[in-house]
């Protein structure tokens, strides 16, 4: 089922609830819609029967459509986010009309800095000369009780706002310069990672990759104006304070400055390795949850979890920092290895529609053999099978079922590409061997 603004719009208590039922929902976004109903007869006119059928035409031919899913720990984020910020500017309005009236109460203007005590402090000495200063009086002491009651909401949401960022077990808080609301805003308005295919994509969504202005051999770039606002000036303020203040992330900056960039290029360089890392971040964290869901779904947990690699966990051991500074000349280790990045992307995007089906919480962290298992139990074709089309043709000359059978095999085991040093079953190990040579045959 697809519709227009299943998630953001007043087709979002429809989409939710389908889809908290258990149904396929698919966000189709109205850009996409109205571009569709263009290539149509009829002038582009809007009608309901010609949305509906923009809108069918967008989900079977767009293959990247965002899925509906129900509302989770995200969505209280951004609740409480767009909360804070409403009461913010709220205080903001508050204090500006405080400070005007005091401005003409007390001589001399009112102090800088107003807060709820300053103004209550110069309110007390306010002696009124007429009725006129002592209706300005009544009024300020109605504002000022109205901003005691805004400060204490704020400490409210903001307290509320580090329960949930602990509650997702979140490791952004650890990065210079992002605390617990700018950790929380950032979640809330990321949603599922998932839905970004690798860094470049997420970077596009915040506004932190440039676009492409490039014309034949001419190759130059624009600054992004669009994107998701609210991310790119988190990443803004994140790349200001790693700017100034942190060690690696001032050694960044000065390089770039070094190249000849101007400040404003070399902060634009900055939030583009800060998003590629928060990116990381956060996925890691998702395709945790993703392979313990996966794996607790089909009964494949057995055994206590494998010990950790002690050279990865030292506290001195670079084999890890690549997803925890900033890359550049300035790091000893600027990326993690080929082989983890390529499974924690590949295994999210695979295995991403069964995963979401598991509710059950895990006590254990999955093994190696685990996930090779569960990987391999899932792959709709077996290895005779796969030689029979071989020798039919496979991929080309099939029909679209065992094409899409053989690409499915091989998304399947190439996900787990990267467990294959550490399976301890032989017999496991030599069944995996066999999928890999096979992979040349899968196309």
């Amino acid at each position: 089922m697809a519709l227009i603004g299943a998630s953001q719009s007043i087709a979002a208590p429809l989409g939710l609830g389908l889809a908290a039922a258990g149904a396929n929902v698919v966000d189709v976004p109205a850009t996409l819609a109205a571009r569709a109903r263009l290539l149509t007869t009829g002038g582009g006119r809007k009608t309901d029967a010609t949305d509906a059928a923009s809108v069918a035409r967008v989900a079977l031919h767009h293959h990247r459509l965002n899925p509906v899913q129900p509302e989770d720990q995200s969505t209280i984020l951004r609740l409480l986010t767009e909360h804070r910020d409403d009461l913010t500017h709220e205080r903001t309005r508050i204090l500006n009309r405080l400070h005007g009236l005091l401005r003409d109460l007390v001589p001399g203007g009112a102090p800088t800095g107003l807060s709820a005590d300053k103004a209550a402090t110069a309110l007390r000495g306010v002696r009124p000369a007429n009725a006129t200063d002592a209706c300005r009086r009544d009024i300020a002491r109605h504002l000022l009780a109205a901003l005691r009651r805004i400060d204490a909401q704020l400490k409210n949401c903001e307290t509320e706002l580090s329960q949930a960022v602990t509650a997702t077990g979140s490791s952004l808080t650890e990065l210079p310069g992002v605390g617990v609301i700018m950790a929380a805003k950032i979640l809330g308005y990321v949603g599922d990672v998932v839905r970004f295919p690798n860094a470049d994509h997420f970077a596009s969504y915040t506004g932190a990759a440039p676009t492409d202005a490039s014309s034949g051999p001419r190759k130059r770039h624009r600054l992004n104006t669009g994107g998701n606002r609210q991310l790119n000036s988190a990443l803004h303020i994140i790349a200001v304070v790693q700017a100034h203040h942190t060690h690696l992330g001032r050694a960044y900056y000065q390089r770039i400055l070094g190249e000849g960039k101007t400040p404003a290029e070399a902060r634009r360089a900055l939030k583009r390795r800060l998003a590629n890392i928060i990116y990381r971040r956060i996925l890691k964290i998702r395709n945790n949850d993703f392979s313990a869901t996966f794996l607790a779904d089909r009964g494949a947990i057995s055994g206590p979890p494998t010990p950790p690699d002690p050279a990865t966990t030292a506290p001195g051991s670079s084999k890890r920092q690549g997803q925890e500074v900033i890359p550049g000349r300035a790091t000893e280790r600027a990326r993690p290895t080929p082989s983890q990045t390529r499974f924690e992307r590949r295994e999210a995007r695979v295995l991403m529609a069964d995963m979401r089906r598991a509710k059950i919480e895990l006590t254990v962290m999955p093994s190696a053999g685990d996930i090779v298992t569960a990987c391999l139990d899932a792959i709709p074709i077996s290895l005779n099978d796969v030689t029979t089309l071989v020798e039919q043709g496979c991929p080309g000359g099939l029909e679209l079922t065992q094409m899409r059978q053989c690409r499915l095999a091989k998304n399947l085991f190439t996900a787990v590409l990267g467990h294959l040093d550490d399976v301890r079953d032989t017999r496991l190990a030599a069944h995996l061997r066999d999928w890999i040579d096979t992979k040349p045959r899968l196309g």
